[in-house]
């Protein structure tokens, strides 16, 4: 089955592509907002540093963000603890690449592949 979805930004499809993955990361709305503007800096951060390792611990400054989503800073250390809880913010300052949409282009696709095992006699 083809579901064709459209939106008018990449950061609507991102939304769309956390909510269509809720069962694998169980983020609550605020915390896929917070999570989309930290993927937001992450791919900055990759594409500056051209490196995950050196874009996983430079790319978080929390100050910025907590600001660009007008929030205290201690909230946001808050909501971070939840992302590390849910391991989506790993323990390496990196996020969950399965959970990071990849764009070619303006598109987004998202593809499951389901394998039913046969019941052996």
């Amino acid at each position: 089955m083809i579901v064709n979805l459209k939106s008018s930004s990449k950061e609507e499809a991102t939304l769309l592509h956390l909510n269509l993955l809720y069962k694998f990361h169980k983020l609550t709305d605020r915390e896929i907002e917070i999570f989309i503007v930290l993927i937001k800096h992450y791919l900055v951060a990759i594409d500056k540093y051209k490196h995950k390792e050196a874009a996983a611990k430079l790319f978080m400054d929390q100050k910025a963000i907590s600001t660009e989503l007008g929030i205290k800073d201690q909230v946001f250390k808050n909501y971070l603890t939840a992302l590390r809880k849910k391991h989506v913010l790993l323990p390496d300052g990196s996020l969950e690449e399965l959970l990071i949409p990849k764009f070619k282009g303006d598109k987004l696709s998202l593809t499951f592949n389901i394998e039913v095992a046969e019941d052996e006699v």
